[in-house]
């Protein structure tokens, strides 16, 4: 069963409109954490721009969201010395940069499972955040929801753009040209 591009096209900026805005309101209610995520997801998405060529823009935007959240989540349970909380954003880390050099099937399932996987850390940092002793429950909360928004947008992204991936047109093989070394003869 084959895709068409241009739905997919359409759901890419309609995801992105959608992110744009989400992204605006968590920042209105939560001020403290988004601009400390979203300044560097740029700056890494904008970055990784460059480091591969012919993936759709959603696998770059989901290259900044995740990365930047994982890396600030995974400082801030180095410093609590929570080093098991640290473990799956960094399988984040590795799962999104994987899917990013190389978007195929297994990138993308190791990217969903790191990502379920930290979701489920951030629901449980949520659930225990009356026993926590570095913060107060209502910053925790405050850090968990707006941090679980963009990994489920950055998720939401990686799979679009892998979407995308698997139907654009694959580049056709250049013929390679040998090149005839003459030598003179007497």
């Amino acid at each position: 069963m084959e895709i068409p591009a241009k739905p997919l096209t359409i759901a890419s900026f309609a995801l992105h409109v959608v992110s744009v805005v989400v992204i605006a309101a968590t920042w209105v209610r939560f001020p403290i954490f988004i601009p400390w995520d979203i300044a560097p997801a740029a700056l890494i998405g904008i970055a990784s721009f460059t480091t591969v060529k012919r993936r759709p823009i959603p696998m770059f935007v989901a290259f900044g969201l995740l990365t930047a959240v994982a890396f600030w989540f995974t400082i801030g349970a180095l410093r609590v010395q929570s080093v098991l909380s640290a473990l799956p954003p960094l399988l984040l880390i590795t799962g999104i940069a994987w899917m990013l050099q190389a978007p195929n099937w297994p990138s993308a399932l190791f990217t969903l499972v790191a990502g379920l996987m930290f979701l489920g850390v951030l629901w449980l940092t949520y659930r225990f955040r009356f026993e926590n002793d570095y913060s107060t429950p209502e910053v925790v909360a405050q850090m968990v929801i707006s941090t679980s928004i963009l990994v489920v947008l950055g998720l939401l992204q990686a799979g679009v753009g892998f979407a995308m991936f698997l139907v654009q047109p694959k580049p056709k093989k250049k013929k390679s040209v040998t090149r005839q070394i003459v030598v003179p003869t007497e």
